[in-house]
């Protein structure tokens, strides 16, 4: 902090952020993009126009701005015009910059720069290999617990992190895979077949069967996954459930109901069976009521239209 007096717009907007608990770092860098326009702009910032923000953002792009800094310049003055001066207007004449978003390449030398963390014990090991295979923080790390780690789930509980806010990361599957190349992918699976040590086995797949097989476990968006319910609900009591329903398959069926005795072919009740309750007007068939609706109500079951050909004399 310093004992610098502020201008009372400068401290309104440092209030403006404070109330939304941006963080430190976030409230310094809107600070000084906003101190960049106000350079740019030769006068108070309060004073800015449509033109003079559409000015700012064509000099930044002639001075090599790039895509990510540019948007930071947005957020910011989007946030001051917007939330500190209530101009609405000139908040929306901002426009973000669009860019292409590359996944990272994978460094080579990851399991070289685990193997050189120091020493003596793990400690360090496992902190950097949590960090890079779940992407934490370092503060994240430094404050992970034992407790926060959910092996079953393959999940880390991460308290309090960026923003101040909890999330769930990732834990890393990597020790499976064995080896990836153009060839196949290698990696160690569970045969619940088979109890003991010898249930873990390893396979080789072609590098498209391997990427197929996965995409089977991936659901469409929108869609939850639900495991086993039923019979097949417990692995506890899945031994004592499947037998008896077995049991029960394998029983004798019961005997049919018998209907009664038709009527004779002379007789009036025959003749009364044979004939439809609703036949239809035109061949005198028997018709099925799919819905019965109300006068005036619109029915669900709309018959769609079926193309009749038409013929039209030109002539």
């Amino acid at each position: 902090m310093t004992d610098k007096p502020i201008s009372d717009l400068r401290r309104r907007m440092l209030e403006d952020m404070a109330v939304r608990r941006l963080g430190e770092k976030t409230q310094h860098d809107y600070i000084k993009h906003v101190q960049t326009f106000t350079r740019f702009l030769g006068r108070s910032p309060d004073t800015a126009t449509a033109e003079d923000l559409r000015r700012f953002q064509i000099q930044e792009l002639e001075h090599g701005s790039q895509a990510p800094k540019m948007n930071t310049q947005v957020s910011a003055l989007r946030f001051f015009f917007g939330k500190t001066l209530g101009r609405l207007d000139l908040a929306h004449q901002l426009s973000r910059v669009d860019y292409q978003r590359k996944l990272p390449r994978v460094l080579q030398e990851v399991t070289q720069l685990l193997e050189a963390a120091p020493g003596p014990g793990l400690k360090y090991k496992a902190a950097l290999s949590i960090a890079y295979g779940a992407g934490l923080r370092g503060g994240e790390v430094v404050m992970l617990r034992v407790s926060d780690i959910d092996s079953k789930r393959m999940l880390i509980r991460v308290e309090q992190g960026k923003g101040g806010k909890d999330r769930l990361g990732i834990l890393s599957p990597n020790r499976r895979l064995l080896a990836a190349d153009p060839k196949g992918v290698t990696f160690t699976f569970k045969d619940y077949r088979i109890d003991g040590p010898d249930r873990y086995k390893t396979m080789t797949l072609d590098p498209g069967e391997f990427i197929r097989r996965f995409l089977l476990h991936v659901l469409p968006k929108g869609f939850h996954r639900i495991r086993h319910y039923g019979l097949l609900a417990s692995s506890s009591t899945k031994a004592a459930t499947i037998e008896p329903a077995r049991a029960l398959i394998t029983q004798a069926e019961p005997p049919p109901v018998l209907a009664s005795q038709p009527p004779p072919a002379g007789d009036p009740a025959a003749a009364a069976l044979d004939k439809p309750e609703h036949p239809c007007p035109s061949c005198g068939g028997r018709m099925m009521i799919i819905e019965t609706f109300e006068p005036g109500a619109i029915p669900r079951h709309r018959p769609r239209a079926t193309s009749v050909p038409v013929g039209v004399d030109t002539s």
